[in-house]
This record gives C-alpha cells, structure tokens and sequence, in this order.
C-alpha cells in the first residue's frame, strides 16, 4: 500500500491527466483544419468553447465552416497533386488541351487511379485552348509540371474542391493562382 500511494500520486500529476485549456484545444483544432480534418477541427472548436464561450477566433471559425471546408479540400488536392511524382513529362508541339488530358492521365496512372485532377478549360474566347506547349521533365512532382504547362500556354488555375479550372492569364500577364471556396457538396 505504501507504494501504491506515490503511483498513484504520480499518475494523477503527468500530463496525460493534465486537463486541456481552451488554448490546447483552439491549437489542435487548427492544426486539424489545415490537414483537411474538418470534423475533427469542428470537434475541437466546440471543445474550445465549451471552455471558453468567448473565444472569440473559436466562434469564427465555426461561423465560417463551411468556406473552410473548402479551403481545406482545396489544400488536401493541392497537396496531393504534389505529392504524385511524373517520372516522365515530354509534350511536343501539344495544345493545352492535348497537354491536360496527357497529364491527367499521367496524373491519374501515377497516383494508381486515386487521384483524378478534373481539369476543366474555361475560355470562352479561345485565347488560350490552342496554345503549344513543348516541355521535357523528368522526375517532377505533378503540380510543377503543370506549373509549367500552364505558363506555356499563358493560363492560370483556379482551384475548387473537384476541379481545376484552367483560364487565361488576366489582362496584366500575371500568373496567379486563385482558388474558389464556394464548393459545395
């Protein structure tokens, strides 16, 4: 019994016992977020505030869920895409269209089927669908090398939970990329 007693108070003083602050549960919360966890980030704003109702970041970002969501579907595919390694990109004399369905379905072979890009060209004036692209790369994560590609063809993403819209760069030559979070489900 002598033992037990200094276990015991052991055991109830480590941090596996330490109960969370609201702080604790607002930093995994977001870390969860930005990992594309949103359930589990949603668990943990509650818990947030359930120790804290006046947490004021807590309570946006739970107003704000549902453009989060898509926020952090886009980040989730982004990284995806650049996690797929191309071992060999050679696009000779190819318009951008030609390119893109070359590319998702290397995109697609290379990731074995559990990534699809869903590349979707919006341009209207036809400014940009008829552009060559010539590029020879070894070795490249998937989203340089559409990087690439689009630069080629003066084009810009814009990134939505299921699709990657490809359109003309804007009127200035900039080549930014944009992503939309009105997705919905």
């Amino acid at each position: 019994m002598k033992y037990l007693i200094p276990v015991l108070i052991l055991g109830l003083t480590s941090p596996l016992f330490a109960e969370a602050t609201a702080a604790d549960y607002y930093k995994a919360a977001e870390k969860e977020l930005k990992a594309g966890n949103v359930e589990k980030a949603k668990t943990y704003y509650a818990a947030t505030l359930k120790l804290d109702p006046n947490h004021g970041n807590a309570k946006y970002r739970l107003l704000s869920m549902k453009t989060l969501t898509a926020e952090a579907r886009i980040r989730v595919r982004k990284a995806k895409l650049a996690s797929i390694t191309l071992p060999n990109v050679t696009f000779e004399d190819l318009t951008l269209e030609e390119s893109l369905e070359a590319l998702g379905a290397m995109i697609e072979k290379a990731s074995d089927d559990t990534f699809v890009p869903n590349f979707v060209v919006d341009d209207p004036s036809g400014n940009i669908a008829k552009n060559k692209v010539n590029i020879r790369l070894r070795n490249i994560p998937a989203s340089v090398a559409l990087k690439y590609v689009l630069s080629q063809a003066k084009a810009n993403d814009n990134w939505d939970a299921h699709v990657i819209n490809i359109r003309p760069r804007n009127a200035s030559g900039g080549a930014t990329t944009t992503t939309t979070t009105e997705a919905s489900e």
